[in-house]
């Protein structure tokens, strides 16, 4: 797990099919305010998944957005980056 850039992560979510690929990085950035939680899952050295999330009002994480290739699936990816998801200068968890 590394902490990773919106762009980063646009381009996990578009390789993942269950995804809608209409959203754009744009949408994205929109979406997503200053401080936001963007968590790159690896494998072998490239992006294997993703995790997005942000401060919500009380303080909390909201994991909003997030996902693992179909090539790394069922290797406990999305587990990992349920458990290292901490909002970047608050130390807020899911």
């Amino acid at each position: 797990m590394r902490p990773g850039t919106i762009a980063e992560a646009w381009q996990v979510l578009q390789a993942i099919p269950e995804f809608d690929r209409r959203r754009s990085l744009a949408q994205l950035q929109d979406r997503l305010p200053a401080g936001a939680l963007v968590l790159i899952a690896q494998a072998d050295g490239q992006p294997a998944g993703c995790k997005l999330g942000y401060g919500a009002e009380d303080g909390s994480l909201y994991s909003w957005l997030g996902g693992v290739l179909p090539a790394h699936r069922k290797t406990g990816l999305a587990q990992r980056l349920l458990e290292d998801a901490t909002l970047p200068n608050t130390g807020s968890t899911i």
